[in-house]
């Protein structure tokens, strides 16, 4: 499948299927093109409903942990910010949803 967010490719965002017996994951390539893991590398997804969660973080800048502001003096921590909607990745807010078949998919998702 494809990930997309405004019309354009995600690269390394994660994607993750939930299903009541079974997960799988993967990872978007530089094109947002993924293949999905549940036992072995790449071997796709056991037949079934899933929801779909899918995230995609960046480290930005080292901010001191009590403030919140870049600082110069140690502990620092770098932040993660996400460059897709928060809502995508709690399974509580994404709406995606996958039905995957017995044959081979091809599963896209277009973010908004």
């Amino acid at each position: 499948g494809t990930v997309t967010y405004q019309g354009k490719p995600v690269e390394g965002a994660i994607v993750t299927f939930i299903g009541e017996k079974h997960s799988a994951t993967g990872k978007t390539n530089s094109e947002g093109r993924f293949q999905m893991t549940t036992f072995r590398a790449n071997d796709g997804v056991v037949p079934g409903e899933y929801r779909v969660i899918i995230s995609k973080f960046a480290a930005g800048p080292l901010q001191d942990d009590e403030t919140n502001e870049p600082s110069g003096d140690e502990p620092t921590q770098p932040v993660l910010r996400s460059e897709i909607p928060d809502k995508y990745a709690n399974p509580e807010t994404s709406l995606l949803r996958a039905k995957v078949l017995p044959q081979a998919n091809e599963i896209d998702f277009d973010l908004k």
